[in-house]
């Protein structure tokens, strides 16, 4: 069986990991670009769950993360936050905290690595908690990857947008 499953297939993993990639170059595998975190966007009706992605652009092996995301107005509950593939060998734990923000962490006690790579290390469930239309910015507050020696890694961050259809707010007070 191949990489892809086929019984007697041909397909091989690449250097970087790629079912059928041609790359033979170490070093060309990861991310066109600097380390980065980020966040994607999504459009969502007031009181849906809808998922977002945390993804890790890295060129290296990354051994440790920890995050603290806020949606800005605080509009979003986490529900739940699951680890991808890319954490395969790695425990990930998270926490809500009393700010309405959340920390996620992300480790190994036996020396796996987030291997270098672009797509989502986890999956970020929500709930809309408003009736109204708005605009949502997920922000990191803070953000530290670290290497195999417990170093920080330079890195930088992107955040999501999460676009919520609702009913139109009312109109403030006046003062």
């Amino acid at each position: 069986e191949d990489c892809n499953g086929d019984c007697g297939g041909t397909a091989e993993e690449d250097v970087c990991g790629q079912c059928g990639g041609t790359e033979t170059d170490p070093a060309e595998c990861g991310c066109d670009g600097p380390t980065t975190l980020s966040l994607n966007s999504a459009n969502i009706n007031a009181g849906d769950a809808f998922n977002i992605d945390l993804s890790l652009c890295n060129d290296d092996p990354v051994a440790g993360v920890q995050v603290q995301i806020n949606d800005s107005p605080d509009q979003l509950g986490i529900v739940d936050v699951l680890g991808t593939d890319r954490l395969e060998g790695m425990t990930l734990s998270w926490s809500e905290q009393a700010d309405g923000s959340f920390i996620i962490v992300v480790f190994s006690l036996t020396g796996d690595d987030i291997m270098p790579g672009t797509d989502p290390i986890a999956t970020l469930t929500f709930l809309s908690t408003s009736i109204y239309e708005s605009e949502i910015t997920l922000n990191f507050v803070e953000s530290i990857l670290s290497d195999d020696f417990g170093q920080a890694i330079d890195h930088g961050t992107e955040s999501g947008t999460v676009y919520v259809s609702g009913e139109e707010p009312p109109p403030e007070a006046p003062e």
